[in-house]
């Protein structure tokens, strides 16, 4: 599974469950603008960053792979 998949996948979950980017900024370390661009197709982004955003939502990477 690719990241822009993986992507989408946080995306989904993270608007399901209400969480805002601004949230996942703050717990991340991770610039606001960064992330809104990542989450809009227009930055990629490391796997280290994915995992903490992962981390940051309470996603284990494993269940996004599947």
């Amino acid at each position: 599974m690719g990241k822009d998949s993986i992507i989408q996948q946080i995306n989904d979950f993270r608007k399901i469950s209400n969480i805002t980017i601004r949230e996942i900024s703050e717990k991340t370390g991770i610039n606001y603008q960064f992330l809104t661009n990542v989450f809009n197709g227009k930055n990629g982004i490391s796997v280290e960053r994915l995992e903490l955003i992962l981390d940051a939502i309470g996603l284990d990477i494993e269940l996004v792979q599947k």
